[in-house]
């Protein structure tokens, strides 16, 4: 014969489940191992007063960021010319060079002149993301600022990473590390000119976020979710300082517009003026 017991279950019957006493002692001992589980990484140290906004541009910050350093706008011809210097007259003559030459004259002076940059970062490709960048301002008409400030965001980014060539110790504190390559270049840009929309545009709608991705993602062929996903990652890396000294983005800001149809600093500004402009003298490079 073959017989089974089942429990009797009254739905009257109360629950006599026990419940756990959340106390202090209990919050403070869940609290402690959540702790131990994830180890959380500390910015602290990050967030320091920089004094961006102070009007003496030679006490509001310690950076050694330089906005020619990188870029030099000067830097558009490449060897083949010649100086012809008289008493009262100098001038140059630049032969004919094939665009494509000039290209890797070009990035080979610009690697010559800055050994320690990730190699697959050339003159060339710099120049074309912030040239997007501008393609993208333009179309969206933003501020002529905010490409400025993204300007220098990825020149900075670049300028962090330390490349100290193929044959590097990976185990050593003083390996490669290039937090801008040739495979993420074009994101790092779109987060870079996110950052600078969301600090420097006047507060717009919700809407526009959306068409900004969608520029960015036409133009730099970079999907939205990667943008999102490394937005912190890059706000860390620029140590949470988005608000720059004048002399760290007026030279980009100035250069960008030249390019466009404006006279003078004034006539894009109006009499009313966030910062009173002064032109900076251009520090010369050997």
């Amino acid at each position: 014969m073959i017989s089974s017991v089942l429990r009797y279950n009254d739905d009257r019957a109360p629950n006599k489940r026990r419940r756990r006493r959340f106390d202090r002692e209990y919050i403070q001992q869940i609290t402690k191992e959540a702790l131990i589980r994830k180890k959380a990484n500390s910015f602290a140290h990050l967030l320091t007063q920089c004094n961006a906004l102070d009007p003496d541009p030679q006490e509001s910050s310690s950076s050694s960021y330089d906005p020619y350093f990188l870029d030099d706008p000067e830097l558009k011809t490449g060897k083949n010319r010649t100086v012809i210097s008289l008493a009262c007259y100098m001038g140059s003559v630049i032969q004919y060079t094939r665009p494509s030459d000039l290209k890797r004259e070009l990035n080979e002076h610009f690697r010559s002149r800055h050994p320690t940059i990730d190699p697959s970062i050339t003159l060339s490709k710099i120049r074309k993301v912030k040239t997007d960048l501008l393609a993208i301002s333009e179309e969206l008409d933003l501020e002529i600022s905010t490409a400025a400030l993204a300007y220098a965001y990825f020149e900075k980014l670049i300028l962090k990473g330390s490349w100290k060539g193929k044959e590097s110790n990976p185990l050593s504190t003083e390996a490669n590390t290039s937090y801008v390559t040739k495979e993420n270049r074009k994101m790092i840009a779109c987060v870079c000119l996110l950052l600078a929309y969301k600090v420097n545009e006047p507060k717009r709608s919700s809407g526009e976020f959306a068409t900004l991705m969608k520029y960015m993602t036409k133009h730099m062929e970079v999907s939205a979710k990667d943008i999102k996903e490394n937005e912190f990652h890059v706000f860390s890396l620029l140590e949470f300082n988005l608000y720059l000294p004048r002399q760290e983005f007026l030279p980009h800001f100035e250069q960008i517009l030249y390019r466009q149809d404006y006279l003078n600093v004034q006539e894009y500004l109006g009499e009313d003026e966030f910062y009173s402009v002064i032109t900076q003298p251009r520090k010369t490079t050997e």
